[in-house]
């Protein structure tokens, strides 16, 4: 990786890190305004700097990298560009390199790419579809003038927009493997800010929502209602748990019932449990847990009932 410090360019902390780093997959996750696009641009400069290779930039629409990341790259590559083919969205370098801006509306357009690096920016904003058919792009391994091998790599930046395919790569999965890295900021971390910037957000911005747009967090999933709603505490696993409780192990079954016709109707089925592991149970109160669920479209109210028969007799009766 080039040495950014001799670069003596203008970064924070946290885009210092985000740059340097030599996982293979990084993510700069921030708040509004904590450098996120700027951090995003120069790494994959760097990137194309470093030897002859292809690249691409991703946005979740083309108006976004029209209004976002042209200027900056403008900004970032000025001198070191041979010509701009904006009729199909290619830069080629001084050193030979070729950056593809790409949309993220519809991936498979550029599933014939042979990449050396790719950049997503704001991410949280793309389908999930994105990732698998980005990394498929990276198979381009290049070296520089001195015999120094660069791997590929993929690295995305944005603001947390629920606990959406983002999260589950680089926040709650990425810290089990070496090859996933994440760098977190908020917006307050850049000190290129203005205080009355700051202090306008910091107003008008409050509870999860500030959270997510200013620190920077993963506040809760995506679309949920309930966001207190936790995977680990609220459903129960057989293969972490052991055998799901029954008889004197329950305390009382609820049933949740979701009625739709054209769309998949819902049973699910609760219950308050008088065993099990620790974390179901806190200062002596039982969480309610779901243990089961039933899930069908186009069911006739004959078949919902049924199948609420066959949960009592599975479970044991409750309320609906």
């Amino acid at each position: 990786m080039i040495d950014v410090k001799s670069l003596k360019l203008k970064l924070t902390d946290n885009q210092e890190r985000f740059i340097d780093t030599p996982k293979k997959y990084t993510a700069f996750i921030g708040g509004v305004g904590s450098g996120k696009t700027y951090a995003g641009i120069t790494k994959a400069m760097l990137c194309a700097m470093r030897a002859v290779c292809n690249g691409a930039i991703v946005a979740p629409t083309y108006r976004m990298l029209k209004d976002t990341i042209l200027p900056v790259l403008r900004e970032k590559l000025e001198g070191m560009v041979i010509e701009e083919r904006l009729s199909d969205m290619v830069w080629v370098l001084t050193n030979g390199s070729m950056i593809y801006l790409r949309s993220a509306e519809d991936p498979d357009h550029f599933r014939g790419l042979n990449l050396n690096w790719i950049l997503i920016e704001e991410a949280p904003y793309c389908s999930s579809y994105i990732w698998p058919v980005a990394i498929g792009r990276l198979r381009q391994e290049v070296r520089d003038g001195d015999g120094v091998i660069y791997p590929p790599c993929a690295f995305v930046t944005g603001t947390p927009k629920g606990r959406n395919w983002v999260y589950q790569f680089f926040a709650k999965d990425g810290g089990k493997t070496s090859e996933y890295g994440m760098v977190q900021a908020s917006s307050m971390s850049n000190p290129f800010l203005s205080k009355d910037y700051l202090n306008s957000l910091k107003l008008n911005y409050t509870g999860k929502y500030f959270a997510q747009e200013l620190l920077g967090e993963f506040v809760t999933f995506e679309g949920l209602i309930y966001d207190t709603f936790d995977e680990d505490i609220h459903l129960w696993s057989v293969k972490k748990h052991g055998l799901i409780p029954t008889g004197r192990d329950v305390e009382l079954y609820e049933y949740g019932l979701d009625t739709n016709y054209a769309k998949p109707c819902a049973i699910t089925v609760h219950c308050i449990p008088t065993v099990g592991p620790d974390k179901f149970i806190k200062q002596g109160r039982a969480y309610d847990i779901q243990i089961d669920e039933w899930y069908v479209s186009k069911a006739s109210t004959r078949e919902v009932a049924a199948q609420l028969r066959k949960f009592y007799d599975m479970y044991g009766q409750g309320i609906v």
